[in-house]
């Protein structure tokens, strides 16, 4: 009982081979490192159709496949009369079927445990704006979650250049940049009231590291309206005498 309070909701995968699936995840029942997902029917299912296609692909001998074994039925409580088959095939000429095959029946939540201590599962990941990756269903390091991710292109560019920037600098908290003829370029860096050095030689960043955040400033800038820089939160237009678009972008707050 105490594994299914500390569960959580998550996807997991085998690494490129089998995946992604929502599963059920005690994260703190590990083998080796791995975890032990308890599915549901239809995602029993869909692990099923994956582990028979790569059985096609590479070889029964030397694939676990998984089978639903479905009457179309319920039980008397409601639940789907079904049963989940694993057969490891690589093992059935020398230990014989009843060894080389496992009935998995429903917990008390209807799920399949498939592969627990035995498969290597793994967190499937997601990407954040910041750049950074996560296990599926944590908040990423900067404070965001994979549900409430920016999505208008000029306030998606502020956490994709300040992570450029900060892995040279952390300390940085937002830039200069002078837009001419559409195309942005970064002037100067900050972190706070303190300007950072941005010269070639010598200077905190170097030319790719610039010449990134000049480029996805550019995406960002290419994909809006004008009157989107002075609307989007983070964005301050600075009165400049020699350039009228001059604006500081203001990095999100780690």
């Amino acid at each position: 009982m105490a594994s299914r309070l500390r569960s959580v909701d998550t996807k997991v995968c085998i690494d490129d081979t089998l995946g992604p699936f929502d599963a059920k995840v005690d994260p703190h029942d590990l083998w080796n490192g791995f975890v032990s997902p308890r599915f549901t029917l239809d995602e029993a299912r869909k692990l099923a159709d994956q582990t028979q296609r790569l059985a096609e692909e590479c070889g029964a001998d030397c694939v676990d496949t998984v089978h639903v074994i479905d009457a179309g039925g319920k039980t008397r409580d409601g639940k789907p009369l079904a049963f989940v088959l694993r057969v490891s095939w690589m093992y059935v000429e020398e230990e014989g079927t009843e060894q080389s095959t496992l009935i998995i029946e429903p917990d008390d939540e209807g799920r399949y445990s498939i592969g627990g201590w035995e498969w290597c599962w793994g967190y499937a990941h997601w990407t954040c704006v910041c750049g950074r990756y996560s296990d599926w269903h944590k908040r990423c390091w900067c404070g965001l979650t994979r549900d409430h991710q920016p999505t208008a292109p000029l306030e998606i560019v502020r956490w994709t250049v300040a992570a450029a920037l900060r892995r040279l600098a952390p300390s940085a908290t937002s830039a200069l940049i002078d837009i001419h003829e559409g195309r942005p370029h970064i002037v100067q860096v900050y972190a706070g009231d303190v300007e950072l050095d941005t010269a070639d030689d010598g200077g905190v960043f170097d030319t790719e590291t610039l010449g990134a955040a000049d480029a996805y400033l550019h995406h960002a800038i290419d994909s809006s309206e004008p009157a989107d820089l002075a609307a989007t939160p983070g964005w301050t237009h600075v009165p400049d005498e020699q350039s009228a678009n001059v604006y500081r972008i203001t990095f999100p707050a780690l």
